[in-house]
C-alpha cells in the first residue's frame, strides 16, 4: 500500500503543545492570511487568463469564499502530468497531488454505491488536477515565474 491507500474510514485529530501554542498565535493573523491568500489567488488567475495558458482555473461559486488552501488547476487533456510535476521540479517550483485515487476506489468505499457513469468526472479529474503552490507569503514575482513556467512548459509538452 502506498501513502495515498486506506485501508479503513478514520480521521487523525491529534495536536501536541508546540502546534497548539503555534496555531494560537496564527489566529492573530488568520484573517489577515486569509485575505492575502485571496489577492494572490486573483493574481495567478490574472497571469493566466493574460498569458492564454491553456488550462482550467479553479472557480468559486458566487456569494462563497475560498480560504485558497490550493491553488488547484486543471491541465489540458494532452498533457502528461507526471512529465509536467517533473519539469516544474527541475524548475524549482513544487506542486502536489493531493489525491491521486478518488475516493470511491479506496478499499473502505468498495461497497459504497456510485453513479451508473462511475463518477467519469471524478476519475477524469484525479487525473489531470495538480496544486501550484500557494501560501500568504508568495510575492507578484514569485506568481509571475510560476505561471510563464506553467505556460512554457505546456506549450512543449502539449
Amino acid at each position: 500500500s502506498n501513502k495515498y491507500e486506506y485501508d479503513r474510514i478514520g480521521m487523525n485529530g491529534r495536536i501536541d503543545t508546540i502546534q497548539a501554542a503555534v496555531l494560537i498565535e496564527k489566529l492573530k493573523i488568520f484573517k489577515s492570511e486569509l485575505i492575502n491568500r485571496d489577492k494572490l489567488a486573483k493574481y495567478y488567475k490574472k497571469q493566466f487568463l493574460d498569458h492564454g495558458t491553456n488550462i482550467k482555473l479553479p472557480k468559486v461559486i458566487s456569494g462563497a469564499t475560498s480560504s485558497w488552501a490550493q491553488f488547484t488547476i486543471q491541465l489540458p487533456s494532452n498533457c502528461n502530468r507526471e512529465r509536467f510535476q517533473s519539469l516544474m521540479r527541475d524548475k524549482n517550483i513544487p506542486t502536489a497531488i493531493y489525491y491521486p485515487i478518488p475516493i470511491h476506489c479506496q478499499k473502505p468505499y468498495a461497497n459504497f454505491p456510485v453513479s451508473p457513469d462511475g463518477l467519469q468526472n471524478t476519475m477524469h479529474l484525479s487525473n489531470c488536477v495538480i496544486s501550484l503552490p500557494m501560501h500568504p507569503y508568495l510575492t507578484p514575482e514569485n506568481i509571475d515565474y510560476i505561471s510563464k513556467t506553467v505556460d512554457e512548459i505546456i506549450k512543449n509538452i502539449s
